[in-house]
């Protein structure tokens, strides 16, 4: 990455930030606050049963 230009790089930082908002872990582009994430338990049981712990711990996460 350190080879791309700086408009790639700010594209791909707006494009990833507008990803994380429209997904609700961030509540905007703007302020960029965690938003609290609620797993689906199939989904947590999924990742607990291939203990996917870091996975979880990510989604975990909190401001």
């Amino acid at each position: 990455m350190p080879q791309w230009n700086e408009s790639t790089r700010k594209r791909l930082q707006l494009s990833v930030f507008q990803t994380l908002a429209q997904a609700g872990y961030i509540d905007g582009t703007r302020t960029l606050g965690l938003q609290t994430v609620h797993l689906a338990r199939p989904v947590v049981a999924y990742l607990e049963d291939y203990d996917e712990e870091y996975v979880l711990r990510c989604f975990r996460v909190t401001a």
